[in-house]
């Protein structure tokens, strides 16, 4: 590790996550239909392709295409992807023999099993994100939390959201095709002891670049998008479904599950992008979900809907003990000390060192976000925060 940097993955680097979790997917006719929902990749760590989920526009019903990557049009900033598939054509591509893709499958566009398999020489991006990673003592050192692509589709690097142990936050590692991990396997076990990644720096998303031209032989599409994903209460884009994030799909959501969607709340709140959230960010997250519309102030009718924004049913507190000075409005300092009585940030702070990692985060979001308390998301709840447009 001694001469490994992350100057590579800043220069020209891409990630996955950024690109299943932004992108939205347009027919060649510049028609919105669908997003991307994973990323196959082949020998060697090089991207083939791309599996998207279309239909929904179209009042058919869910249709998984696979698109092979030299016949995608990907914006330089990541967030539109256009594929020669349209309504009138989506039925003429062939099935996956056996709803199982192969290598040679991977040369043409076709509609897939939304339970697609893949040979052994081919992989798919969420086989590997979300699994455990081990150092060579088999310490456990945190989780795999997304790859990192060159211009050319090469898998560069994976990123790991390590465990308080090893300092919390994120470490990018070069990706060695066929070393410490196969397709299958729950765990990532990286060539490395305590003593070679005790220096190794924190991965700064903020630093990688915000346009990549990708060189693939389409050419990267330019145009605008012909409608935009909402932002609203000061947390993340409409993005996500129940479905996508319920990986064994028992209709539960497990906190694991859910740090997915937590981890880009809390990107989002992290302003400094250093992999934690400091009490400042964390109030002013918090804030930006009360004052709804976005004047600096929260008024009594914004507090009251807040609550359930924040994803309780009831009011906690009376406004007035929030309002010091009675003037009918609150302001940060207003805001930030009546939460501060509540308690939240000291709660969830679970090592007392002043600043909230994403693993403290991700389950007191979950917490509050578990309406019933039983210990999962159902997704009544899913949909009811759906709704209230967090995500």
């Amino acid at each position: 590790m001694n001469n490994w940097t992350y100057n590579g993955l800043y220069q020209n680097g891409w990630s996955a996550e950024r690109l299943m979790d932004n992108a939205e997917v347009y027919g060649v006719t510049g028609e919105e239909i669908g997003d991307i929902e994973n990323i196959i990749i082949g020998q060697g760590g090089r991207v083939q392709g791309i599996i998207a989920e279309v239909g929904g526009f179209w009042d058919i019903g869910d249709t998984h295409v696979f698109v092979p990557w030299d016949q995608l049009q990907v914006s330089p900033t990541l967030d539109r992807v256009t594929i020669p598939v349209t309504q009138e054509n989506v039925e003429d591509y062939t099935y996956a023999a056996d709803f199982f893709l192969t290598r040679s499958d991977t040369q043409r566009t076709q509609v897939v099993n939304d339970d697609l398999d893949t040979s052994t020489q081919l992989w798919k991006a969420t086989d590997l994100i979300d699994d455990y990673a081990y150092l060579a003592n088999r310490r456990s050192y945190g989780y795999v939390n997304d790859l990192i692509f060159s211009a050319d589709g090469m898998l560069q690097a994976l990123v790991v959201n390590a465990t308080p142990a090893y300092g919390a936050g994120f470490r990018a590692f070069p990706y060695y095709d066929g070393y410490g991990w196969s397709p299958g396997l729950a765990n990532y076990n990286l060539p490395y002891a305590e003593a070679d990644i005790v220096n190794l720096a924190r991965f700064d998303y903020d630093r990688l670049p915000s346009r990549v031209e990708m060189q693939n032989k389409a050419v990267a599409s330019n145009a605008a998008p012909t409608g935009t994903r909402t932002e609203v209460t000061g947390a993340v884009p409409t993005q996500w479904t129940f479905r996508n994030i319920d990986r064994d799909q028992n209709l539960e959501l497990t906190d694991r599950e859910f740090s997915r969607v937590s981890g880009n709340i809390y990107s989002r709140w992290d302003a400094n992008q250093n992999s934690r959230l400091e009490e400042n960010e964390f109030y002013n997250g918090l804030y930006n979900v009360f004052d709804m519309n976005r004047n600096g102030r929260v008024a009594q009718n914004e507090f009251t809907r807040g609550w359930r924004n924040w994803g309780l049913a009831n009011q906690q507190v009376s406004y007035g003990t929030f309002d010091a000075n009675g003037d009918g409005v609150l302001d940060q300092n207003e805001f930030r000390s009546g939460f501060d009585r509540i308690g939240y940030y000291g709660r969830w702070d679970v090592d007392s060192d002043g600043m909230l990692a994403e693993n403290e985060f991700s389950p007191g979001m979950y917490d509050i976000w578990d309406a019933d308390s039983d210990g999962v998301l159902a997704q009544n709840e899913f949909n009811d925060l759906a709704e209230r447009k967090w995500f």
